[in-house]
């Protein structure tokens, strides 16, 4: 029986219009044109400007980022997006994995840096983004502007500064659902800063094992936030931080309950240290935790299109 086949989205599922199809291995920088950049390999980028391996700002235009892998994508400096930089009219990132993608020291955004246009698309989904460890720069994924979505995605072993999953700002809306943060470590404070939103949604994700010293793994400063039905499981320090606007969590499980600042209205949370359910279960299936294979493969486009359809066919044909 044939289950979790990756099926590659167009570029007509997400926007209108015509558009440019492009490929890796080598460095995609796009100076104009909606762009389409699918089933590719990135590995190995050291770069000095922002996206080592895929690269845009222009924003009257829109590019999607389908079926991925980036493989110790970084940069030498402060600037932002260790292995993509979209400054972009709406984008798209979906079904792509990042493995130990970083900047340099003040660096934002590790894997990506996404900002689209007011109201635009601006969404990340079905994605995983792991082992970006570094004692400075901060973010693993920064999302600026538009209509935001976090969508079945998982942020895994990831130790920064601040910031080991996202930072989500300057959005009117902002969905985060069916994700999984697991062994995320910050330095410093925050797991999630949710900040300068007007609306934001936390659906069924699980929180596990992540740390976060003192300003909460999830921080508010959004006007509304909205927790429903999210799982946190042996975190060490507070949960989540309220340091302006209001929050709220419905249903949500958690074997400790502690925060920062100020506290969440809680409706019927539920506090034992006996859980051990999650609230959903993610298997996304990622390419990028399976390095091995792909090094072995040389840096030409055939090659490097067909080792992802294998790697997905392998997958389809499990029971």
């Amino acid at each position: 029986m044939l289950k979790n086949i990756l099926l590659c989205a167009l570029f007509s599922d997400y926007f209108s219009g015509s558009y440019q199809y492009y490929y890796g291995p080598s460095r995609v920088s796009i100076s104009s044109g909606n762009s389409y950049i699918c089933d590719s390999v990135f590995m190995n980028f050291l770069g000095s400007e922002s996206g080592s391996a895929i690269y845009m700002s222009q924003q009257t235009f829109y590019v999607v980022v389908e079926k991925c892998s980036f493989f110790e994508c970084s940069l030498s400096n402060s600037n932002s997006g260790g292995a993509v930089y979209l400054n972009v009219k709406g984008s798209v990132v979906s079904n792509v994995c990042s493995k130990s993608c970083i900047t340099g020291s003040g660096g934002q955004g590790q894997f990506a840096y996404l900002c689209v246009s007011a109201g635009e698309k601006n969404f990340f989904m079905q994605s995983s983004i792991t082992s970006s460890i570094s004692v400075s720069p901060k973010w693993a994924l920064y999302q600026i502007k538009g209509a935001q979505n976090i969508i079945s995605c998982n942020f895994s072993k990831n130790s920064l500064q601040q910031g080991p999953v996202a930072l989500i700002t300057e959005s009117s809306s902002h969905n985060m659902s069916f994700t999984t943060m697991h062994e995320c470590v910050c330095y410093n404070s925050i797991g999630i800063w949710i900040f300068g939103c007007s609306s934001v949604s936390l659906y069924r994700n699980n929180i596990l094992q992540c740390d976060s010293p003192s300003q909460g793994f999830i921080c508010n400063e959004a006007v509304y936030s909205k927790m429903t039905e999210c799982c946190f499981v042996g975190n060490k320090g507070p949960i989540v931080g309220v340091y302006t606007g209001t929050m709220e969590m419905y249903y949500c499980y958690t074997d400790v309950f502690s925060h920062a600042y100020g506290a969440p209205k809680t409706y019927n949370l539920i506090i034992s240290s006996y859980l051990h359910s999650l609230v959903h279960f993610n298997t996304y299936f990622c390419p990028a935790e399976n390095n091995e294979i792909v090094m072995k493969t040389k840096d030409t486009k055939l090659q490097t299109r067909n080792i992802l359809r294998i790697l997905t066919l392998l997958l389809a044909l499990q029971d």
